[in-house]
């Protein structure tokens, strides 16, 4: 009786042997596409940081440039009645606050700060 309780023993092991190569190797064909899956998603992520962060840093150097711009004017003294009047006058004849300010040698910030204070005074 032993013999054959063996030999059942030692059949059910040859069948479970198989299946259990065979369920390790789907398993890992499973951990595999995930792995690839999460590495692509990785990537791409990195390649979106990587251009926001380019886009920051661009931000950055405009606010510095603005920042030097804005030193200067208060340095020299050119933020005066007549550079503002010039400033409303090409924003008036349809002129882009940025082209304004690089044409004056005034600052973005400054331009569009006079722009939206005469849409107010021309309001009331």
């Amino acid at each position: 009786m032993t013999a054959d309780l063996t030999l059942v023993v030692a059949s059910a092991a040859c069948c479970a042997a198989p299946v259990s190569i065979l369920l390790q190797w789907r398993q890992r064909r499973i951990c595999a596409r995930t792995e690839a899956s999460l590495r692509e998603a990785l990537e791409r992520q990195q390649a979106s940081s990587s251009e926001q962060l380019a886009g920051l840093r661009r931000s950055h150097e405009e606010l510095e440039a603005s920042l030097r711009n804005t030193r200067d004017v208060l340095r020299h003294g050119r933020l005066n009645r007549s550079s503002r009047a010039q400033a409303l006058h090409l924003l008036r004849s349809g002129m882009s606050p940025e082209t304004a300010a690089s044409a004056l040698g005034i600052a973005k910030r400054e331009i569009r700060l006079l722009e939206k204070v005469s849409q107010i005074l021309s309001i009331n």
